[in-house]
């Protein structure tokens, strides 16, 4: 047994000769295809190697097996909590915050519980995941407080930033792009291909660049080689492309985009044209009565859920006639 370091590739790890000449050799090919073929077979086949660690819940294949309609898929930073994870200081404030502490995008909780219900007379159970790049050092808390709030997810999936920091590769800590496209896409090969997703986010990262980058490849519109040179511009590192590459080998592209709506959250000042300009399909909103205007119209949410938002915001949050007429006029 030895010891090898392949920078972009993994981090070091324990291989025997076979596996670590097959690395090495992969790693002098110019083509990425080849390096995926074999080298995720070899190391699936040994598992000796967790590259990026995606945890989905692990009920989820049987939460898939019910067959919902409507999937909802949710960050949690500044979509569903008001947080301020800009500097270290913030991020650790943040993790021991307690949960009854913690403060809400207004309304947001309403839309969600209205969602899962659905807009029809009858109970729909549709399923809410949230995605998040928090570490699950964060879970209990989170969940406590999603329990105030009255929301209760399927799942969390959570960004095990430990791993970054025990292998030193801190550039990785900030990097979100492959992170979620990955778990999005394992997400979508679960679930029937009949299922429709909405997806909500915010302006502070890249929510919008990957939500977009994922309703492209699911419908077929961009082919492997391109989403490759893509990932390349924004900086994904190359372990995250070849797992995402490889994950695409096997995926079953729609013709009818099954992403009916993806929302994004307006928190750091971005212009609404800027992040519509991307699909027509994506809404750049102000507050949380804007999507719940548009859902309700849609009929994915009851009037009934609509009025509690709308007295919400004005009876806890101050919102006054003048910010929601504005709401109603774009929309």
């Amino acid at each position: 047994m030895s010891v090898v370091c392949i920078k972009e590739f993994v981090t070091a790890k324990r291989f025997n000769d076979k596996v670590r000449k097959l690395i090495v050799k992969i790693k002098c090919f110019n083509g990425i295809l080849i390096s995926i073929e074999s080298t995720t077979r070899l190391l699936r086949k040994q598992e000796i190697v967790a590259l990026m660690r995606i945890k989905l819940p692990s009920n989820i294949e049987a939460l898939a097996e019910e067959k919902p309609s409507l999937v909802i898929i949710s960050d949690i930073d500044k979509t569903y909590l008001k947080t301020n994870i800009e500097s270290l200081a913030a991020l650790i404030k943040t993790a021991f915050e307690a949960p009854e502490r913690k403060n809400i995008v207004p309304g947001f909780p309403i839309l969600l519980r209205a969602l899962k219900r659905g807009g029809g007379s009858d109970l729909a159970r549709h399923h809410l995941f949230f995605l998040s790049a928090s570490p699950p050092q964060m879970k209990d808390k989170l969940l406590k407080k999603m329990k105030i709030d009255g929301v209760y997810p399927e799942g969390l999936i959570f960004k095990n930033q430990l791993d970054h920091v025990k292998t030193r590769a801190f550039k990785k800590l900030r990097e979100q792009v492959g992170y979620k496209l990955l778990a999005l896409l394992k997400i979508y090969k679960i679930y029937s291909l009949r299922t429709h997703y909405i997806l909500f986010g915010d302006d502070s990262e890249s929510d919008v660049i990957i939500y977009d980058l994922f309703q492209k490849i699911i419908t077929g519109k961009i082919d492997r080689k391109f989403v490759d040179g893509v990932l390349q511009g924004y900086g994904v590192f190359r372990q995250e492309r070849v797992q995402i590459l490889w994950e695409l080998r096997s995926l079953k592209t729609v013709s009818l985009n099954p992403v009916q709506q993806i929302f994004i959250n307006l928190e750091t000042g971005s212009q609404d044209k800027v992040i519509e300009s991307y699909a027509s399909n994506i809404l750049a909103t102000r507050n949380t009565f804007e999507q719940a205007l548009f859902l309700c119209q849609n009929k994915r949410i009851r009037l009934l859920a609509l009025k509690s938002i709308k007295k919400e915001l004005e009876s806890l949050f101050d919102y006054n006639d003048v910010c929601l007429h504005q709401t109603l006029i774009k929309c």
